[in-house]
Parts: structure tokens; C-alpha cells; sequence
């Protein structure tokens, strides 16, 4: 036999609080996955994650942050550039254009 009282807690063994309680809601959550969702096994998964500070079902965790960033909005002194398919049709208009400058050269009609 092991007597348990004869021990003394220990802080350098905080964590196994923190490890009793995520198996216990664990547990806890598995039990109300089995049963129609019973409001006092949901009430002490809440609890258990308060107390300590555990993320569950019912719980969840909020950061605030109290500095305001606003992004900068930084604008280009050489305009936007062309999206793939607007090059494409640039391409082709360019293309179409000397091919046109080109035929009427070829047939005499062009005149500078």
C-alpha cells in the first residue's frame, strides 16, 4: 500500500494539475458526446476550462491587443501594373498595329 497523505505537494510538479484537468475534460467531453448534450457535464467542462485557463468546447481564448495599427496605405509613382492578360492583349494589339504600318508600307500607301 501507498500512503498518499504522507506526501507533501511539490511546485515543481504544477504541471500534473494542468494535465489532470485537459483528461478530465477530456473525459467529460466524451461522456457528453454519448449523451444528449447534459447541461451539467457541459456546465463543469466550462468550469474546469476557467479554472484552468484550458481551451474545450465551450470555452475559447480572446487577445486583445491595446496598440492601434493602422496600415499605410503607399502609392506608386509609376501607376499599377498590367495584370497576364491585359500583357496579352497589349501584345496583340501592338502586334495587329505594326502588322497594319508594315502593310500599307508594303503597298505604297503609307506616307510619312
Amino acid at each position: 500500500p501507498l500512503r498518499v497523505n504522507a506526501f507533501e505537494a511539490d511546485e515543481t510538479n504544477d504541471a500534473l494539475r494542468y494535465l489532470w484537468a485537459r483528461n478530465r475534460i477530456m473525459l467529460l467531453s466524451d461522456y457528453n458526446r454519448l449523451a444528449a448534450t447534459d447541461e451539467a457535464l457541459k456546465a463543469e467542462i466550462t468550469a474546469l476550462g476557467l479554472q484552468y485557463s484550458l481551451l474545450t468546447e465551450y470555452t475559447a481564448f480572446l487577445g486583445i491587443d491595446s496598440e492601434v495599427r493602422v496600415p499605410q496605405k503607399t502609392h506608386s509613382s509609376s501607376g499599377a501594373v498590367p495584370e497576364p492578360h491585359e500583357w496579352l492583349l497589349i501584345f496583340l494589339l501592338g502586334s495587329m498595329g505594326i502588322f497594319l504600318i508594315y502593310r500599307r508600307y508594303r503597298d505604297g500607301s503609307f506616307t510619312c
